[in-house]
């Protein structure tokens, strides 16, 4: 009886993060509260779920993309990206994913792609093609750099910190790096190849209430991100990395810098405050802390903590602007996936589940089966936020690899990457969200482009996991 009440509160969670609606924190903190209500989850289950770690250390993730945004360091890289292309689509295609990539490794990959969509409408105009050839490129890029690290996206932290809960050891900082390269080859070469006869040419959807023509030194296109929402409905204008009242980014003017701001506080997706005398410490602050984490030096946990804390008190970024940085909505919901999580598991419907793709995948397959989790991972992310599938198949993958008797290291690690390349929506991924809007894309340009992309992941993912983490 009380698997079914979970399952039948998973099944109501889901449907609404599929139809929208009501606030996804809001539903999965409501689903979590029933479970104690309704004598489901006991006292110290409820202690043990707001104990995790892992909302902790994606919020001090925010604060120190936010040290590394506030001082320029992503706007730097752009420039010199822009420069580099000299006007050729195929060049600028390769650049500004290599430089999502790259900025999405050492930072969080949400706000890299806010900060570069100005510079990829840039250099659209520069090389004569419409935004929508650039743009859904800056998302799936970020996508595959921030696969690289451990902090590269909030999916990462989630399955570490799942894995680290339920006995097995957490990931290190650059654990998962080489089979990311491996993806991030296989995605490059599909999106400068066969993608590129796919990626559709559309331009940015004006607001509707923009009847007036812009402002001198503003172009139409840089009125389009205001109105670009994220995967929870929130304006980008209101999000922390987003431009904010009185800096209207300007991507036609040749250096990317906001219209009518100083050289100073000209950054693509940052208001106000632009530091750029602090970038060498905002740079020595995140180094320091991967390679810390690296070295096992301490928990990632601690170090982020440490890292924001330096950030803050070296003036990279200031109290009030880190706060803000921080997504409080995506902290609230990922308590709220946790606790739903732990009662599936308590129930014995994760069990169950991993039972269900044991059978599928012959009783005794592990590559079969690695397959099917990663399949499965993969279609839900494709129609609810992946964080919430990342913490829904932690325990479904150690369950599977403990049937099977095998390390359950590549089964993680199909989750993480499975978690996180959702290619085939624009709303499994919140930057696919952000350039949804942005490029005005229409929902099937993500099927035709995406989907075989995901196939491509999920082919490599059976090939090349079993070899990095045997079974």
């Amino acid at each position: 009886m009380e698997m079914a009440i979970v399952v039948a509160l998973l099944a109501g969670v889901l449907l609404c993060f599929i139809r929208g609606g009501p606030a996804p924190e809001l539903v999965a903190l409501a689903a979590f509260a029933a479970l104690p209500a309704l004598g489901i989850l006991a006292l110290p289950d409820v202690i043990s779920v707001f104990s995790s770690q892992a909302p902790l250390t994606i919020a001090l993730m925010f604060v120190m993309s936010a040290a590394l945004e506030r001082t320029g360091c992503v706007a730097v890289l752009g420039s010199h990206v822009s420069r580099l292309a000299r006007g050729s689509y195929p060049r600028a295609l390769a650049l500004l994913m290599g430089a999502a990539m790259l900025c999405s490794a050492a930072m969080n990959n949400t706000p890299v792609v806010i900060i570069m969509i100005p510079l990829a409408l840039s250099l659209a105009a520069s090389v004569g093609v419409s935004p929508g050839r650039l743009l859904m490129p800056l998302s799936f890029a970020a996508i595959f750099g921030g696969s690289a690290t451990l902090i590269g996206a909030s999916a990462n932290v989630l399955v570490s910190d799942g894995a680290a809960a339920h006995g097995a050891e957490p990931f290190g900082m650059f654990e998962m790096t080489a089979p990311a390269l491996v993806f991030a080859a296989a995605g490059w070469l599909y999106m400068m190849g066969p993608a590129r006869l796919l990626l559709p040419d559309r331009e940015p959807v004006r607001p509707r209430s923009a009847k007036a023509a812009p402002p001198p030194g503003i172009s139409a296109a840089s009125r389009v991100l205001p109105e670009a929402t994220d995967v929870s409905g929130q304006s980008i204008r209101r999000s922390p990395v987003a431009p904010g009242p009185g800096v209207s980014v300007d991507p036609a003017s040749s250096d990317g810098s906001a219209a009518g701001a100083s050289p100073k506080t000209a950054v693509w997706g940052c208001d106000g405050d632009y530091r750029r005398e602090k970038a060498p410490l905002a740079i020595a602050i995140v180094l320091g802390v991967m390679l810390a984490a690296a070295f096992g030096l301490a928990p990632i946990v601690v170090l982020a903590g440490a890292g924001a804390a330096l950030a803050v008190a070296l003036g990279c970024v200031t109290l009030s602007q880190a706060a803000r940085a921080v997504d409080w909505r995506l902290i609230a919901m990922i308590f709220g996936m946790l606790g739903l999580s732990l009662g599936l598991e308590k129930t014995g419907a994760v069990a169950l589940f991993a039972d269900a793709l044991t059978g599928a995948g012959g009783g005794g397959s592990p590559a079969l089966a690695l397959l099917l989790l990663y399949a499965s991972t993969s279609v839900l992310t494709a129609v609810i936020t992946n964080n919430a599938v990342a913490l829904m198949m932690v325990p479904v993958a150690l369950a599977l690899a403990a049937q099977l008797g095998v390390d359950p290291r590549a089964f993680l690690m199909a989750v993480m990457f499975a978690a996180s390349a959702s290619f085939a929506t624009p709303i499994g991924y919140q930057t696919n969200t952000i350039v949804y809007r942005a490029g005005g894309y229409r929902f099937h340009d993500f099927l035709l482009v995406g989907l075989p992309l995901n196939i491509l992941f999920g082919a490599v993912a059976t090939l090349i996991l079993p070899l990095f983490f045997p079974f």
